[in-house]
């Protein structure tokens, strides 16, 4: 990244280049890799040659980095240590330990956290197939310790920063995923990961896009047709008893590169794929998201295997013509291929940003928020949208815009938002839309600045008393007045310096006062007033305060990154027991050689091996089970997908008969409480699997939702006029209860035909027997719900009454300080 800067800034004048040179250099660096790798495993130049091209330019390299820049380090990394690890089975030594060692630590450093964890299983997947090119168990075992010790060199590179990151994730909302949300993330679509990788777009197009991405999407699993149909002829081949085939030896000795790609398929399809299930269990990669990420891999391992095969074709079997003819039809749909993959993305830089960088002289340090009603990547969330949720300007407030501005923001990816303030700024990275921002807290947390498109203003009465700073492309910037700066106390603004990570003023005080940093709290601020450290405590709001006796003083606040320095000690504790170990494995040498293995008889214990693999299997379900039917599981989702605060006392399911028991449960939040005695919920297995296998994301279809003793309290329901409903929703409330409670007792609500789409939403919808009230059919029931959005439809509660023609809004928003 310093070299791409450098670039970007000294010889082109232009920082934003710097991201583009980072991503042209790692694909430089990550062709020249791959062909090297490629070429001792094909052993044919022009095989290599190509299969490096078709690397670089493959779908995922060119989509996922044009908005991920940090993915592209793994394309050059990945061979690289491919490459390290068979000089450390064919060379080994020392040299290649500590070169590996060290250059895995550097991936480190360059790449990004779960492509890093990614390439790090499947080096070892890798390393553990090469058991069969070793002659025994004993040099497998040299082997294994050479890889063992390249790690603990790896950890001594990388431990100042992993305790860094460790600590920050500790705080980091996207770092606690629960189950259910590392289950259902972005997987790969099995349809789209076949035909993507034969085909180019317009002739096949993504049933599942990621975000919104169009659905030339499908470009991403693109590898080149030509190492697509090799990659399976290769199989074929591998597995083939035809004598004509039985000198294709350098296929089979590479077979390992085949079950990686196989691999690495079935862990980008998620839940489908079974075993990516297993990282829920597994500290650090739980908390990963999106399995189709996992493509990268896939495209890898496709190609290095194709490459083997085309290789050996090349050598053997095909003329020149031929070559000539398959060589120039490559490079004819590659190029296709790159016309139609430069215009795929899912985020948007450049141009479209909507400040300019020299601005910021001007805003000093006070704070922005982002506040847009246009919103395409959660419709659900828009309250107020057109019918295709389409808007022109939706797409140029990126999520991390703030990022490539240094801007002090505190929405987005930005560290302002973590699980200490989460309830108290609960700002979604997606934007505020659909409410009113309480511009009270605003000015305590320092939001001097808020950025919203025109079109939005109107949806946001509460801010058209403030000023107009200026308005920069398609955005205006909003200032509002009375704002607490960084630092202040009830009687004193002090003028402080901020330079890096210190601030410093000089206060005199005739009293002891407290002071408040506008900062959130964190164990790694220190305060010192003359020198000497004073305590630092947390305020209601979250922010820091200390206080500062009588006199004239010098105060520091520091911020001191405590978790790198303890990094530091670990990092030469270990270098330590490296070289002791080193110096003393000299009396270890010939232990491993007089090792006396004895390998087992597939074939004589298969039944033991079937018996075992069953009883894994079965206690693998069992744990799934139970960590996803918990309370506390349930809850947090429902939290984190409606902020409803979610409660019951206990949950179970029988497994066989798909039926799911929630006992004593009570909501809170939104615009209304209710509890619920007992539900009972059927899955539908069969339409479940069906409608997650053709669907864009993982579907649980229920048949049969039974609620017992519903309670209801709507006095705090929200119903707006006739007139701004498209579908009212009726409501009919027997005489004797009135409008603000209403209670069914004793009895159940049945619902047929429910639907759970996990991700934002849910639809309930039913047939001629939808509905059940008090054991009574109602056929009159139409209701699309959206939990983020309305309830629109027709509910009959009772036995008739008073028809009441009204649009009930449930915004579903937990209290908050915020918005409102």
């Amino acid at each position: 990244m310093i070299i791409s800067y450098f670039f970007a800034h000294y010889v082109f004048d232009n920082d934003f280049l710097t991201f583009e040179f980072f991503v042209f250099l790692h694909l430089m660096m990550a062709f020249f890799v791959s062909f090297y790798y490629f070429l001792t495993k094909s052993h044919n130049s022009l095989a290599s040659l190509i299969g490096s091209l078709a690397l670089v330019f493959s779908g995922y390299s060119l989509i996922a980095s044009s908005n991920w820049y940090y993915v592209i380090p793994s394309l050059f990394f990945l061979p690289l240590l491919l490459l390290l690890s068979d000089k450390l089975l064919y060379s080994g030594g020392l040299r290649w330990v500590v070169i590996t060692g060290i250059l895995r630590g550097v991936y480190f450093y360059s790449g990004n956290a779960q492509y890093f964890a990614f390439t790090l299983i499947f080096e070892f997947l890798y390393l553990l197939f090469s058991y069969r090119k070793v002659s025994g168990s004993a040099r497998f075992l040299l082997l294994l310790e050479r890889y063992l010790l390249s790690l603990l060199i790896t950890l001594v590179v990388i431990t100042p920063l992993l305790f860094s990151q460790l600590s920050v994730v500790g705080d980091s909302l996207r770092g606690n995923n629960n189950f259910i949300t590392y289950v259902i993330s972005k997987p790969s679509s099995p349809v789209d990961l076949f035909l993507g990788s034969f085909f180019v777009s317009p002739l096949v197009s993504s049933a599942s896009p990621f975000a919104y991405a169009p659905s030339s999407f499908i470009q991403i699993y693109f590898v080149g047709v030509l190492f697509a149909l090799m990659f399976l002829v290769g199989a074929y081949l591998s597995f083939s008893q035809k004598k004509n085939f039985s000198e294709a030896s350098i296929i089979k000795n590479n077979l390992d590169l085949f079950w990686l790609a196989i691999i690495s398929m079935v862990l980008s399809l998620g839940l489908l794929g079974v075993i990516y299930l297993v990282g829920a269990f597994i500290p650090v990669i739980k908390n990963f998201s999106n399995p189709f990420k996992i493509t990268l891999y896939t495209n890898f391992f496709i190609i290095a295997f194709g490459t083997v095969v085309f290789g050996w074709f090349v050598n053997n079997k095909f003329s020149k013509k031929i070559i000539i003819f398959i060589v120039s039809l490559f490079f004819i749909i590659l190029s296709y291929h790159l016309f139609v993959s430069s215009g795929v993305a899912w985020s948007y830089y450049g141009d479209s940003l909507p400040l300019n960088l020299k601005l910021h002289q001007d805003f000093g340090d006070y704070r922005f928020v982002s506040v847009f009603t246009n919103s395409a990547i959660q419709p659900t969330d828009v309250k107020h949208s057109s019918n295709d949720n389409n808007f022109a300007h939706s797409k140029t407030l990126t999520q991390n815009f703030a990022t490539y501005y240094s801007l002090n923001h505190i929405s987005g990816y930005e560290p302002f938002e973590d699980l200490l303030t989460h309830k108290t700024i609960p700002i979604s990275r997606f934007g505020i839309s659909g409410h009113h921002l309480n511009l009270t807290t605003l000015r305590d947390y320092g939001v001097k600045y808020i950025l919203i498109h025109p079109t939005s203003l109107e949806f946001h009465d509460e801010l058209s008393n403030l000023s107009l700073m200026g308005m920069f492309g398609e955005f205006l910037i909003l200032n509002q007045s009375g704002v607490k700066p960084l630092v202040f106390s009830d009687s004193v603004l002090p003028d402080y310096s901020l330079e890096g990570s210190i601030i410093s003023f000089k206060t005199s005080v005739s009293y002891n006062q407290n002071f408040t940093v506008n900062l959130l709290f964190k164990n790694n601020y220190f305060v010192s007033v003359d020198g000497d450290n004073v305590p630092v405590v947390i305020d209601d709001l979250g922010r820091l305060s200390f206080s500062v006796p009588i006199g004239t003083h010098n105060v520091v606040i520091r911020y001191i990154p405590v978790e790198f320095f303890y990094g530091i000690i670990i990092s030469l504790i270990i270098l330590i027991i490296i070289g002791v170990y080193i110096v003393r494995r000299k009396n270890f040498r010939g232990f491993l050689s007089s090792l006396n293995f004895r390998t087992l008889s597939i074939k004589r214990k298969k039944s033991f091996f079937v018996i075992f693999f069953i009883f894994l299997l079965l206690l693998f379900f069992y744990l799934l089970f139970v960590s996803f039917f918990t309370p506390k599981n349930f809850s947090g989702v429902i939290n984190e997908r409606t902020n409803l605060l979610l409660e019951f006392s206990d949950v179970g399911m029988n497994i066989f008969r798909g039926r799911l028991f929630l006992n004593d449960i009570a909501v809170f939040g939104g615009s209304g409480n209710f509890s619920i005695g007992s539900a009972i919920l059927g899955v539908d297995y069969g339409n479940s699997l069906k409608k997650t296998i053709v669907g864009k994301s993982p579907i649980i279809i229920f048949s049969e939702v039974i609620l017992h003793n519903l309670s209801v309290s709507s006095n705090s329901l929200n119903f707006e006029d006739f007139s701004v409903c498209d579908n009212p929703l009726m409501i009919s409330i027997p005489r004797s209860l009135n409008n603000s409670y209403f209670n069914i007792s004793s009895d159940y609500l049945l619902l047929k035909n429910f639907s759970f789409k996990p991700l934002n939403k849910a639809y309930i919808s039913s047939g001629s027997d939808g509905l059940f009230i008090n054991g009574v059919s109602n056929n009159s029931l139409i209701i699309n719900v959206s939990v983020e959005k309305f309830v629109h439809g027709k509910i009959i509660v009772g036995d008739g009454g008073i028809s009441v023609s009204k649009c009930l809004s449930l915004p579903l928003i937990p209290n908050n300080n915020l918005y409102y």
